[in-house]
């Protein structure tokens, strides 16, 4: 379960916490990506069939979470942005907390 959780940070720690938690969020994919792939490649087989699939399933779960993670600084950005093109007066911008630490559930 997701839950969104705000708070207010200073206009010029917009972008450095973007990139923070764009940072964490490509790390942990890209640690997914490398451990399903390792165990892709010696996975094609009969006998192994059922790993193939279930690393292919848990792969695919991993890439719907980064972009759903990708969509948030997205749009943390274009808030940022909005706000550098006069939008709002006050020098605060409300962004979504860190990312909250989940398992991932099949939903397929």
């Amino acid at each position: 379960m997701k839950v969104n959780i705000s708070y207010s940070v200073a206009i010029e720690e917009v972008l450095p916490l973007v990139e923070k938690l764009y940072t964490e969020s490509n790390q942990q994919f890209k640690k997914s990506y490398v451990e399903a792939n390792t165990m892709l490649e010696a996975s094609f087989t009969d006998d192994a069939l059922q790993a193939m699939l279930s690393q292919i399933t848990k792969l695919r779960q991993e890439m719907v979470e980064f972009d759903s993670k990708l969509g948030e600084l997205l749009g943390m950005a274009k808030g940022y942005q909005h706000i550098l093109n006069g939008a709002p007066t006050s020098h605060e911008l409300e962004l979504p907390a860190a990312f909250p630490e989940e398992g991932i559930n099949d939903t397929a």
